[in-house]
């Protein structure tokens, strides 16, 4: 008799070191297809504007509004931080990221927690923007309008803060760069502890790999 777990169902948290490999290679297509894209737009096409503003503020001596410039405005960062994390609580809570004993912290604690903080990071940086939005709104309806301190963008809740701290406009630069390196940074820790491209070639290869003993 078969005992093999049905691949139909909820296989992130059937996973077992005798039927795969990592996790990934029981989890839903969709759901690392959707963790690749995090991957992606998270380090080619927002990480890079920050990476961007460090060198233009500290090497160009230049404003720093980052490589498309014209997109360095509220809305922008405010849409583009919750578009990911709206993006990621599928992924979370579909693959079971927050289930007890799911698989995925059985097999790597470390990528788990990665994932996780990486998570959590981006669930306050998302609020962050909110209220940067709120600041730069509030501050271009007062007559005169009042442009913040570190140029078209307000500096948020924890970046008011820092400003008032260290008095310093420079440092709400600082904090997102890090900000969006720590959410970053985790997120293909994960990808490659858990060997999501290889679980996604085996997906195209058409490779049963979910149901194979792992050597």
């Amino acid at each position: 008799m078969d005992k093999r777990p049905d691949p139909g169902g909820p296989v992130c948290n059937l996973w077992t070191p005798a039927l795969a490999k990592t996790p990934a290679y029981m989890a839903d297509s969709s759901h690392l297809l959707l963790l690749s894209f995090l991957v992606f737009a998270q380090g080619f096409l927002h990480f890079p504007e920050h990476i961007a503003q460090v060198i233009q503020l500290f090497y160009l001596g230049a404003a720093p509004n980052g490589i498309v410039g014209r997109l360095n405005i509220e809305w922008v960062h405010v849409v583009y931080n919750w578009g990911l994390l709206i993006a990621m609580i599928p992924l979370m809570v579909g693959c079971g990221f927050f289930a007890r004993g799911n698989a995925w912290r059985r097999y790597n604690f470390v990528a788990w927690l990665a994932i996780c903080s990486s998570f959590w990071i981006q669930v306050w940086h998302a609020f962050e923007h909110y209220g940067k939005l709120a600041q730069y709104v509030r501050n271009l309806a007062v007559t005169p309008a009042v442009i913040p301190p570190d140029g078209p963008n307000a500096p948020g809740l924890v970046g008011q803060w820092i400003l008032e701290a260290w008095g310093y406009g420079a440092s709400v630069v600082i904090l997102h760069f890090t900000v969006n390196l720590i959410v970053f940074l985790p997120l293909v820790y994960a990808w490659l502890a858990y060997d999501v491209p290889g679980a996604i070639a085996a997906r195209f290869r058409g490779d049963e790999l979910s149901l194979r003993p792992a050597r």
